[in-house]
Order: structure tokens, then C-alpha cells, then sequence
């Protein structure tokens, strides 16, 4: 049975193997690491055992030899398949690398949908890492020193997917998704997931959402208060006191997909995923980064798209057991630059959420009114005597 190792035991033992290789073996060494697409394969994993050789090791990003964006369309093509790659060339350049010889390689220009020939200069050395989604394929595996199996959950795959090629391909959230659940998921199933069995080595490679979190720049301010025990009717009645204006009442349908979520108090603090119904049958996709906590208010990291009602049912299907759907009816509010949305959830909890732009003083003047009025910073006798309790 093969082992998992978490990435930082892996390492350690993947380290002190090239060490032992690099003692038998007169030749070039090489190092094979194969990943899901979108498994973070070279920033967490290739590039740990690249900085630790340093100047006795190469990376070889097979990413590089992908070929023309017409050769897909005339073929019939996509990028998550082994023929999408120039192999004859490939194989050209490794076996002068292996000769000890310089080779140019190309660099594909992923925006553009094209190789750029001879663009990055590879000097040989002793430790050569190969990185590709099809690394462990049997044809090659017979090639190689060791090899290498990145795993990751789908969950965190789908995220680094849309994060990744909103910044690299431009693409719109919709089309990125759109492909990996209509493309690169099967070609996975078809062309990846047989693969691990030719593995030394798996590797569990965790998503970080803290150090993932800066793929956006769109944050969310908030302030949330539990308001359960309050008279809903008063608060209503105060808000409009304000001078709040009142938008409008809608139902809303939440399908959470985040794997840690237990309950909703809990997952304020977490990364949250989820796809949310709202009126006239549309659906939007929304994912927000963990809560980042200030002094006097919360921000997240979010991105959010509209989907169809396809892909709730093809993440269902991903997901499983790991699906928590939660009704609620919102009231919406306007006062002074603020949104005050007013939740009721089917089990009878209530929440209070203010919404800002930006916290300046006068947004901070605005939001302390509030509170003063809903008796929200302290619970005075004029408090209880408003019956809001």
C-alpha cells in the first residue's frame, strides 16, 4: 500500500532519497511529480525540492511544450489531455539534458494560446524535476528515479482553478468553471487518477486559504450581530425611525460547499463556498476567504459570479455528504452608505449585518448611531424597557 505523507514529511524523505540516488548513480537523476490540474504542484511541491538542491538541480515544467491553440481546434483537443503536448519534442530536449548537453525550450504563452520556441535556456545538471499532469503515464514511468503522486480534494482544486486563470487566461469565472466541471474533472478521472498507482511517493498538498487570500481585491466590510431574542417588529420600527429606506424582502436558498461547515456561527470565521438561489431562478456562486478581524470591524477576501442551476447539481455530485443548504428570509435597508440586511433562518435565529464600503469616521458615526438605537454596544434599563430583548 502506498504511503501519504503530509508536504513537509514528504520533504524530508523525498530529500534524503535524491541524496541516496545521487550516491549510486553516476547519470542525471531524475525526478518525476505528477498532480491533479490545479493542485499547486509547483509552488508547494517542485519548487521545495528545487530550492533545496539549489544549484545541483533543474525544473522542467512540461507546462512549456503545449502546442498551438489551432493544432486543439484541428484535433479535437483540450489542454487536460496527453496529446495536447509536444512529447516528440519533449523527449529531444531531455535525452541532450541527460547528454549533458544545453537545450532552448519553450515558453507557452497561455493568454495567447501559443508556444514561444526557444525561449528559456536550460543548462543540465545533476537532478532533473519533470512536473506534469501526466508525469506517471506508464510509457514514461520506466524512464525515471522516482516519482511522485501531488494529491488534493477537488474542493480546493475548483478554487485555485478559478483563482489561477482569472489572473493568467483572463478568462470570466463562469467559463473557468464551466470547463473544469465539463472538462478537466473527466479528463482527471480518465487520464490522472489511474496514474497514482506508479507512485513512490503521495503527498497530501493542503490549500491554504490564509496565503491563497490575495487572488482578489474585492473585500467585504461587515459588521454581524446574533439577534435572536429581539423583537424583529421593533427593530423594523427603529430602523425606519432612523431614517433607514426600506428595499425590500427576498428569500434566499444557500447550498453550502465548504467542507469544515458544522454551522453557520462557526463558518463566519472560515473560508465559506456556497451557491446561492435567489429570485427569478438565478443562481451566484460565491466564495469568501476567512474572516479577517479588525477592532471595530470584519473584512474577507470575495469573488462572486453568476452560475446556472447545472452546476449546483454537478457540485452536489462532487461534494457528497459535504452539503449543508440553508433557507432564509432577508429584509434590506439603505441608511447613509450603509446596507442593513435583516436574516431569519428556518430554525428561528436572526441576524443583524451592516455592510460599508470603506470605515471611515463618518461611516463609524453612522454604524455607532445604529447600535446606540438598536441598544446593540450594552444592554441599558431604557433598553429593556424598549422590549427589544
Amino acid at each position: 500500500m502506498q504511503k501519504i505523507y503530509e508536504l513537509e514529511a514528504w520533504v524530508f524523505k523525498t530529500n534524503e532519497t535524491i541524496n541516496e540516488l545521487i550516491e549510486t548513480k553516476e547519470w542525471n537523476i531524475i525526478v518525476l511529480i505528477a498532480w491533479w490540474s490545479a493542485s499547486g504542484k509547483t509552488s508547494q511541491v517542485a519548487k521545495k525540492v528545487l530550492d533545496y538542491f539549489d544549484w545541483n538541480a533543474i525544473l522542467l515544467s512540461m507546462d512549456n511544450y503545449y502546442r498551438w491553440k489551432k493544432y486543439y481546434e484541428k484535433h479535437n483537443l483540450n489542454f487536460d489531455q496527453p496529446e495536447a503536448l509536444n512529447l516528440d519534442l519533449f523527449f529531444e530536449h531531455l535525452l541532450k539534458l541527460k547528454s549533458w548537453e544545453t537545450v532552448k525550450i519553450p515558453e507557452y504563452d497561455f493568454k495567447n494560446g501559443r508556444p514561444i520556441l526557444d525561449k528559456i535556456e536550460i543548462i543540465p545538471k545533476k537532478i532533473i524535476i519533470i512536473e506534469w499532469l501526466f508525469a506517471l503515464n506508464d510509457k514514461i514511468t520506466i524512464l525515471w528515479d522516482l516519482k511522485i503522486f501531488v494529491d488534493l480534494w477537488t474542493h480546493w482544486r475548483i478554487l485555485r482553478r478559478i483563482f489561477r486563470d482569472i489572473k493568467r487566461t483572463g478568462q470570466k469565472p463562469q467559463d473557468i468553471l464551466d470547463y473544469f466541471l465539463g472538462t478537466v474533472e473527466p479528463m482527471n478521472d480518465k487520464y490522472i487518477e489511474p496514474t497514482k498507482i506508479n507512485a513512490d511517493f503521495i503527498i497530501s498538498n493542503e490549500y491554504d486559504a490564509f496565503l491563497e487570500s490575495g487572488q482578489t481585491q474585492i473585500l467585504d466590510l461587515q459588521k454581524k450581530y446574533i439577534i435572536s431574542n429581539f423583537s424583529t417588529d421593533k427593530i423594523f420600527e427603529i430602523l425606519l425611525k432612523l431614517g433607514a429606506q426600506y428595499l425590500w424582502d427576498l428569500e434566499y436558498t444557500d447550498y453550502y460547499f465548504s467542507p469544515d461547515y458544522i454551522d453557520w456561527r462557526i463558518i463566519w470565521d472560515n473560508e465559506i463556498l456556497l451557491i446561492r438561489k435567489i429570485a427569478f431562478g438565478k443562481y451566484i456562486l460565491m466564495y469568501k476567504w476567512p474572516l479577517t478581524k479588525n477592532k471595530d470591524y470584519e473584512e474577507r477576501n470575495i469573488i462572486n459570479f453568476f452560475v446556472d442551476s447545472d452546476t449546483v447539481d454537478e457540485f452536489r455530485e462532487i461534494y457528497w455528504d459535504d452539503i449543508k443548504i440553508v433557507s432564509r428570509k432577508r429584509s434590506s435597508y439603505f441608511f447613509n452608505s450603509i446596507i442593513i440586511f435583516v436574516d431569519f433562518f428556518e430554525n428561528g435565529d436572526k441576524i443583524l449585518e451592516l455592510k460599508f464600503e470603506n470605515y471611515d469616521n463618518n461611516t463609524k458615526n453612522k454604524i455607532e448611531l445604529i447600535f446606540k438605537e438598536l441598544c446593540l454596544e450594552y444592554i441599558s434599563e431604557d433598553c429593556k424597557n424598549l422590549n427589544i430583548y
